[in-house]
């Protein structure tokens, strides 16, 4: 009897740990189909509308990326739930793509966001696919006037700006890759009646290293925004059917240690 419920016991343990071993790897994301890239490490954020012999079709039109042969591709599937606080619960999983599920899932969607990683001559070596779901109960919607976050026509750096006009680079820019960028630069002109909103995102981190998101949203101004442009400010931008800007929403990111 005794040996039985030893046996019993060491059974239980090894389904436990088991268990353990399935659900870590479950939270982890998948993460080990990546081969190591950091999936935060993208040069380009971009949305992608069509592809075009060797071109990805991105930014309502605006932009155009070649890709090399044999470019590796992946598919993010990234939901994310935002509480009326603003706090995220997020649940991400990745899996390998390819160019021609990439070009069905644009058939279907029409528009698709893809995160891009570049050679050092600013071709597109790796893609990444996102399948996002949103649910959006932030309470501070309201300040954006109606505008939905999640519809941006594409994510920039911000290099200058005046009245008018406003000059971008690619999202993941930086003084120190600006020669990857340098054929990748835009300007835009404004719309007359051109807004300014900010989402700030701020990052908790425990003493444990466990972390939480939470993001709020104001109304912002071209003389405020102008004023942080020294500071690589990343932002999403709204273009209308003439392709001017018509809403910038800057992303400004904070990290609190608890």
């Amino acid at each position: 009897m005794k040996k039985n419920l030893r046996v019993f016991v060491y059974l239980m343990v090894v389904v436990i740990v088991a268990a353990g071993v399935y659900l870590w790897a479950n939270n982890r994301g998948n993460e080990e189909i990546l081969e190591g890239l950091d999936p935060e490490s993208y040069d380009i954020e971009a949305t992608c509308i069509g592809i075009e012999g060797n071109h990805l079709i991105c930014n309502a039109g605006n932009d155009m990326y070649l890709y090399l042969d044999g470019t590796k591709v992946y598919l993010r599937n990234y939901d994310v739930e935002q509480k009326e606080n603003g706090d995220e619960v997020t649940s991400i999983s990745y899996r390998d793509f390819s160019l021609d599920d990439l070009k069905k899932e644009i058939e279907d969607k029409n528009e698709v966001p893809v995160y891009l990683w570049l050679t050092q001559n600013g071709k597109v070596k790796i893609i990444m696919a996102g399948r996002e779901t949103w649910v959006n109960n932030n309470s501070s919607l309201a300040s954006l006037e109606g505008l939905d976050p999640d519809t941006k026509t594409s994510t920039n750096v911000i290099l200058s700006m005046n009245k008018t006009e406003i000059k971008v680079a690619p999202a993941g820019y930086t003084a120190d890759t600006a020669d990857k960028f340098a054929e990748l630069l835009s300007t835009y002109r404004f719309a007359s009646d051109v807004k300014f909103y900010k989402g700030t995102v701020t990052v908790t981190v425990d003493s444990e290293g466990g972390r939480r998101r939470n993001i709020w949203y104001e109304k912002d101004s071209y003389s405020a925004v102008k004023q942080r442009i020294g500071q690589g400010l990343t932002a999403h931008l709204w273009l209308n059917e003439e392709g001017r800007v018509y809403a910038v929403l800057v992303h400004e990111e904070k990290v609190v240690l608890e």
